[in-house]
């Protein structure tokens, strides 16, 4: 079995290439690890960006929209923002993910699941992928195999660094939330969250450190912040989350790694649905100029990814180790406008920053964010229980 290329992982990433490179003339195959369905750690949160690639690609679903969001630090500050039109969108990971699948099926796209890898080389221009159904052969390769990639090991490639998610879905709550909660320093370096989704929540913690009894810290919190009072641990859901990008190693080989493989997501918060999806383009784009060297796909990804990252990774140095000044920073009328002005059209962190002046403007014309500040010392218990439950 010989192709043109081969995509290793049926996830967000690798179904973006390979849509990506349905209109092209490259005989191309997907192989998968798991079954579908089959499900994955993640806080299920879509990020208006990310919208829009799926919009382009074609994929039409039905989210849970989330016009509210708190930014809380203890009980100390809260930060209430609400957008008319919307700032996140939800999804159930192992349906948003099946239904991916299904579509990219439909469309023509040449899937193997349950398949196992066992070693891969380079010889004579060409991959050999020994699996558990034999050998397969191709000119290039994606690695979109997730956190824990089969492929960067395989070829000693290291991402910058790793973060940790642990969370749990379908969590009862007697009280109505309809906003999406980022309780910061809960936890060192990182957040708690709580995303409401059809009349249930789904609940998590992610850090960018190595914490010990980490479960016992997500149990409590559950407990503490809903009507869920005994936590089947056996539940929880974690992984790791490679994040600031790979080096790129002189392999000269028609590789690349796209989405958790690659170590593409935002080490703020974690996002890492837009960066699956932008890195699959890109590397679908860039084997369809060049099958030897995938060309230009760092360039592909320069702006919106890389440089991104860079500034994200050292944003969340200063935002996590000075949290009760950035959480007030926040509350700065031009800062607050410009972030969810351009998240909500689509940009990146590094154009918001770039073109904040045009967000700020467009918002404040528009008034399409509201805000409301709390603080201990102006706030009463009635009013932090009222926000704790949006």
């Amino acid at each position: 079995m010989k192709y043109d290329i081969i995509i290793v992982g049926a996830g967000i990433a690798g179904l973006s290439s390979a849509l990506h490179l349905s209109n092209s003339s490259r005989k191309i195959l997907v192989l998968e690890k798991a079954i579908f369905p089959r499900d994955k750690p993640c806080g299920g949160g879509l990020t208006y960006k990310s919208i829009k690639l799926l919009d382009k690609i074609g994929f039409k679903y039905s989210f849970d929209d989330i016009s509210e969001v708190n930014f809380n630090y203890y009980n100390e500050i809260i930060n209430h923002f609400k957008r008319k039109k919307g700032i996140l969108r939800i999804v159930k990971r192992i349906d948003f993910d099946k239904d991916f699948y299904s579509y990219a099926k439909n469309k023509g796209i040449n899937i193997v699941e349950n398949i196992t890898i066992s070693s891969i080389e380079y010889v004579n221009h060409l991959f050999y992928i020994h699996t558990n159904i034999g050998i397969i052969e191709s000119k290039a390769l994606i690695g979109a195999d997730g956190s824990n990639s089969f492929i960067r090991k395989q070829f000693k490639i290291e991402v910058r660094g790793k973060a940790f998610a642990l969370m749990i879905d379908e969590i009862k709550s007697q009280n109505k939330v309809s906003s999406a909660i980022y309780d910061f320093a809960y936890i060192k370096n990182g957040y708690a969250w709580t995303f409401p989704f059809q009349g249930k929540l789904n609940m998590g913690i992610y850090t960018l450190d190595k914490v010990k009894g980490i479960k016992d810290l997500l149990t409590k919190y559950i407990k503490y912040n809903s009507s869920c009072k005994v936590v089947d641990k056996n539940k929880i859901k974690g992984k790791f989350i490679p994040f600031g990008g790979y080096f790129p190693k002189k392999l000269n080989l028609p590789l690349i790694l796209v989405g958790d493989a690659g170590g593409f997501c935002d080490p703020t918060t974690g996002e890492g649905i837009y960066q699956a999806l932008f890195t699959g383009k890109c590397a679908a784009l860039s084997f369809k100029k060049s099958i030897r060297f995938g060309s230009g796909y760092f360039f592909l990804i320069s702006l919106k990814i890389q440089i991104d990252t860079f500034v994200t990774y050292y944003i969340h140095r200063i935002f996590y180790n000075h949290l009760r000044g950035s959480l007030f920073f926040l509350r700065k009328e031009f800062i607050y406008r410009m972030l969810f002005e351009a998240s909500s059209r689509g940009a990146v962190f590094f154009q918001a920053i770039v073109y904040g002046p045009y967000y700020y403007l467009r918002s404040k014309f528009t008034n399409s964010i509201e805000a409301r500040f709390y603080t201990r010392s102006n706030i009463s218990q009635e009013t932090l229980n009222e926000n704790n439950r949006r």
